[in-house]
């Protein structure tokens, strides 16, 4: 019977053998294999996208951070209701480097972040890039600290391992204990570190926890490894404000463990017990009332003071004004024409100190560690009172009854040929009421060619308007901490000067990282406009279209840049030296290095430059750049660099003066420029 069976058997694998050896059959068979190996690449296809959920079960124990990048493009036709975003899932020992497409954290049906549905188990990591420094306090002095990071993300573990080079993070959020009583932290990190803990949800409340931070060093040090401990009473279902500042340079290392008196080893605080301070993992603009909880004891620092104690040209625009015109029965100067001699030198050869002014009293110069290529003086004493003498006497002939209270400012660009420009400012008294000042603002030449030694005359061409409009105009493309940052500080000189007679405009290369008109219109600025802007990163384009956007001739517009510090004095200060039909002005400004700001002036550490060469910050009027062309768009067109020089020679050609002071309280702060121009976060 076995016999049979295996001859049978035999007989049929051998009639399969020579049907299978057919085309027909060979066609078959490939076919279903091809059917097989699409549906069983497509189950899987299916079951990866859509394993992501519950969102809580794949990222337990992991650390995540929220790329706000492009749309997934693979996701598009299968979630139309979803928006997408890119998770970065890394983790020490599993996932060191690893992406994974999470289906959405944000449903367009609920309108709501998925994060709320959440009870918690995440904090919030805010980053700053291109810190250059171990040090917290300059950390807590930039100029976007601490609501405008470079990225936001969560985490859910009090830990952070960073790959990119010097970057500054702060993790905050609530913890809440499961029991009551005595828990020991530790925490161990690369760089530096402070920790804040408040005995309940209010962050004004905490206090900081002592430790060790090493001094401020440079980018070329190598930090420690350190581990810290401390011991503090929790209660139990008690939310508490926690905050971690970190500073690190390459290995940027932090991780923050507890243990209760029951636990024997340190151990990662589990993610029940945490919470996001807020919910802001996505665009838009920060909500009033989360910028009015933010922790008070870490604040950005307002360094002014440091870098100048009080001056009170800083608050010239606050006093009662007398113009010139009206001061006495007859003109008070003589009027001249007046050109400086610079101006009739070939542009090409424009040189670092042209228009550059003197002062008197000195601007503080930064002179320890400065890359200086400026030559500049303080006006002597003999030739400010001079100056001064003369200016008295020709009010005084004008209006017996005025009197010298004092000199507040005096400026001087020297021309040994056309006779030295001075800007006098004084405040002075009448008789009648010699409690109350007044100042007077003024240009006169002295040494005129055409005049004696013992006169000064007003040029005819520099009449002051002190109520002239200026925009201030800048461009925005992928850093929309740098657009909050900005219009913050453009609130700030609106507060502290009273000035309503300036407004800005921002030509945007459209994100979906911010919404700046929502911004704006949240702001307190009574003046803004924005201007959508497609297309390939173009300067010169923009700021041209900027420029066409302004409607007055009598209007100054001002190009500017983003992360910059602007004293209150600056509109009243761009108006004192820009003239229509005569003159523009390029303010000098103080670029930090990176890894330097403002907080270092307290040790005297100056590292940085003034930038003489550099026109990329001017003033003109609107129907002076119409004459002189606005920016050169068709030889900069998709370039970076020179276009500013290129304006100031151009402006010089057409026969005007270009005016150069440093001014006062007036910094750039150094920041990351990855994706300014190609689009991309690194």
């Amino acid at each position: 019977m076995i016999s049979l069976m295996a001859l049978t058997t035999k007989h049929l694998f051998h009639k399969l053998y020579k049907w299978c050896k057919t085309p027909c059959t060979i066609k078959l068979i490939s076919l279903f294999l091809l059917i097989f190996i699409v549906v069983l690449f497509t189950n899987n296809s299916r079951r990866k996208q859509f394993s992501p959920f519950p969102i809580d079960k794949y990222l337990d124990g992991l650390e995540i951070e929220i790329e706000f990048g492009q749309p997934i493009p693979d996701f598009d036709s299968n979630l139309p209701k979803l928006r997408k975003r890119i998770l970065r899932i890394s983790n020490a020992n599993q996932f060191p480097s690893h992406f994974i497409n999470v289906d959405a954290l944000y449903s367009n049906d609920l309108n709501k972040n998925l994060f709320t549905d959440i009870p918690g188990g995440f904090m919030n990591i805010y980053t700053w890039r291109d810190h250059c420094s171990e040090s917290i306090d300059i950390l807590k002095a930039k100029i976007d600290f601490p609501c405008n990071p470079w990225r936001k993300s969560a985490t859910h573990i009090l830990a952070t391992i960073k790959s990119i080079e010097f970057t500054g993070v702060r993790i905050f959020g609530y913890i809440m204990p499961p029991v009551s009583g005595s828990y020991s932290f530790q925490v161990s990190y690369f760089g530096s570190v402070e920790l804040w803990l408040s005995p309940d949800e209010l962050p004004s409340n905490a206090v900081e926890y002592k430790i060790s931070i090493p001094d401020i060093v440079t980018h070329s040090a190598k930090a420690k490894w350190q581990v810290s401990h401390f011991t503090v009473n929790l209660v139990a279902d008690n939310k508490q404000y926690i905050e971690i500042l970190h500073a690190s340079n390459t290995e940027g290392v932090l991780e923050v463990k507890w243990k209760d008196n029951s636990s024997p080893d340190y151990k990662p605080i589990p993610t029940e017990y945490i919470y996001p301070f807020v919910h802001d993992f996505g665009n838009g603009v920060i909500p009033e009332t989360y910028k009015s909880t933010l922790p008070l004891h870490a604040p950005s620092s307002e360094l002014t003071n440091i870098m100048h104690p009080f001056d009170e040209r800083n608050t010239l625009f606050l006093h009662s004004h007398v113009d010139i015109d009206e001061f006495g029965d007859s003109f008070v100067f003589p009027p001249c024409d007046y050109t400086p001699s610079y101006v009739d030198i070939d542009p090409i050869r424009i040189a670092n100190n042209l228009g550059i002014i003197n002062t008197y009293p000195a601007v503080n110069l930064y002179t320890i560690h400065v890359e200086l290529s400026i030559r500049t003086a303080v006006i002597s004493e003999q030739l400010m009172n001079k100056v001064l003498n003369l200016f008295m006497h020709h009010l005084m002939f004008s209006n017996p009854t005025a009197h010298l209270s004092r000199l507040i400012n005096m400026e001087r660009l020297v021309d040994e040929l056309n006779g030295d420009l001075f800007l006098v400012e004084v405040l002075i008294t009448y008789a009648q009421n010699p409690l109350k000042e007044y100042l007077i603002s003024e240009f006169v030449v002295l040494d005129h060619k055409d005049l004696p030694p013992s006169l000064l005359c007003h040029p005819i061409d520099m009449k002051m308007h002190r109520d002239t409009f200026v925009h201030f105009l800048v461009t925005h493309r992928n850093f929309p901490q740098m657009i909050r940052e900005f219009v913050q500080n453009m609130e700030r000189v609106y507060d502290e000067s009273g000035d309503e007679n300036f407004g800005i405009i921002i030509v945007n290369y459209v994100t979906p990282l911010i919404d700046v008109i929502t911004l704006l219109r949240q702001s307190r600025l009574k003046h803004w406009s924005v201007i959508d802007f497609g297309g390939p990163w173009e300067k010169t384009a923009a700021i041209n279209v900027g420029i066409d956007s302004v409607k007055n001739p009598d209007d100054i517009i001002y190009i500017t840049d983003l992360s910059i510090h602007y004293p209150a004095h600056l509109p009243d200060t761009i108006r004192k030296h820009t003239f229509q039909g005569y003159s523009g002005f390029a303010p000098i400004i103080f670029y930090f290095s990176c890894g330097f700001n403002m907080q270092m002036f307290i040790e005297k550490q100056y590292f940085g430059l003034y930038s003489v060469t550099g026109y990329g910050l001017f003033s003109l009027y609107k129907s002076d750049w119409i004459k002189v062309g606005g920016m050169d768009s068709s030889q900069f067109k998709g370039i970076w660099g020179f276009e500013d020089n290129d304006l100031a020679n151009r402006v010089l050609k057409t026969g005007y003066v270009v005016f150069r002071l440093i001014v006062r309280d007036f910094y750039h702060q150094n920041h990351t420029y990855s994706g300014l121009w190609d689009g991309k976060k690194y």
